[in-house]
C-alpha cells in the first residue's frame, strides 16, 4: 500500500541537457603531483637552510644522518604547513612565496631546536 502511494506521488523526470563540457574536465592528480614536487623542493631547501644554521659548520652529514634530518624536517613541515596547502601556495606571486618560504624555514628550524632540547630527537644543533 505504501509503495502504491509513493508511485502516485513520484516527481516528474528531469530533462537532461546534453553535456557540453567535453575537454573541460580537469585531472586533479596533475595538481597533486605538482604540489608534491614543490613540497620535495621545499624540504630540500629546508635541509640546506638547516645545514647552514648548524653551530659547527664542519659537521659531516652521512646518508643515515641526512635521512633522519629529512624525516625531522618533513614532520616539522607537515605540522606547520599541510600537504594540501601546497595546492594553494602554488598560485601565490613569486615574491610572496619567497617571503613565506623564509618564514617557514625559520619556524621549521625553531621546531627542530625545540625538539632537540625537549625530546633530544635532533642529531643536529649540537
Amino acid at each position: 500500500m505504501l509503495y502504491s502511494t509513493l508511485q502516485k506521488h513520484t516527481l516528474p523526470k528531469k530533462k537532461t541537457l546534453p553535456y557540453s563540457g567535453a575537454g573541460q574536465v580537469v585531472d586533479i592528480r596533475k595538481y597533486y603531483e605538482t604540489a608534491e614536487v614543490l613540497r620535495e623542493r621545499v624540504v630540500h631547501y629546508l635541509k640546506e637552510y638547516s645545514k647552514h644554521m648548524e653551530e659547527e659548520p664542519s659537521f659531516s652529514v652521512d646518508n643515515e644522518t641526512e635521512a633522519v634530518m629529512e624525516a625531522e624536517l618533513s614532520a616539522a613541515l607537515e605540522s606547520v604547513f599541510p600537504r594540501k596547502g601546497f595546492l594553494y601556495w602554488m598560485d601565490l606571486a613569486n615574491n610572496e612565496k619567497v617571503l613565506q618560504l623564509e618564514e617557514l624555514a625559520e619556524v621549521v628550524v625553531g621546531i627542530r631546536i625545540f625538539n632537540k632540547h625537549v625530546l633530544s630527537s635532533s642529531l643536529f644543533f649540537t
